[in-house]
């Protein structure tokens, strides 16, 4: 009898055994897969980050050169129009550079092109908002000394209100890099 019960002992023994170790990989297998599915989730989130961080931080970027391009634009129009200056003067030529410098930026395409990859209605129309009031500020600072003085207060007016766009602008491309 002695036999047969460590028979039976050794079984059990080996069935446990068995059993802990079948249990213990199921219970890795399930930490694998959580692991991967973790993983997974990582990754796509990177990817999701690059691919949308980019056109946002070329829109920033873009943003900060058309707002100083249009800011040195609009200041030498209406340097243009509040002095009169002689052909081919110095200031003439340098003012005709500057134009000459904003007309190959706008032409480029590059903002455009940046403009064109973004996917947030809400960033499109603030930028686009900015865009066109610095194109009107341009028109009243080629005009600046026929400008009646309610033209002018606009002038100033619309002018503040695009030093205080901007920065609300980057802080909503900000906000969207975080979302990510």
């Amino acid at each position: 009898m002695e036999t047969w019960t460590t028979i039976i002992v050794a079984l059990i023994v080996a069935l446990s055994t068995l059993g802990a170790a079948f249990l213990g990989n199921k219970a890795s297998e399930k930490r694998f897969e959580k692991e991967l599915e973790r993983a997974k989730k990582a990754e796509s989130s990177q990817r999701r980050w690059e691919v949308r961080n980019k056109p946002l931080r070329k829109l920033s970027d873009e943003l900060a050169i058309m707002a100083s391009e249009l800011d040195v634009l609009i200041a030498t129009g209406q340097a243009q129009s509040k002095h009169n200056f002689t052909e081919g003067s110095k200031r003439d030529i340098a003012a005709q550079k500057i134009y000459d410098k904003w007309e190959k930026y706008r032409t480029s395409g590059d903002f455009l092109k940046t403009l064109h990859l973004q996917y947030d209605v809400e960033l499109l129309e603030a930028v686009d908002a900015i865009k066109m009031q610095y194109l009107l500020l341009f028109e009243y600072a080629l005009e600046y000394k026929q400008l009646k003085p309610d033209e002018r207060k606009t002038f100033m007016e619309t002018s503040e209100e695009i030093n205080k766009k901007i920065p609300s602008t980057q802080d909503l491309i900000n906000k969207r890099l975080e979302e990510l």
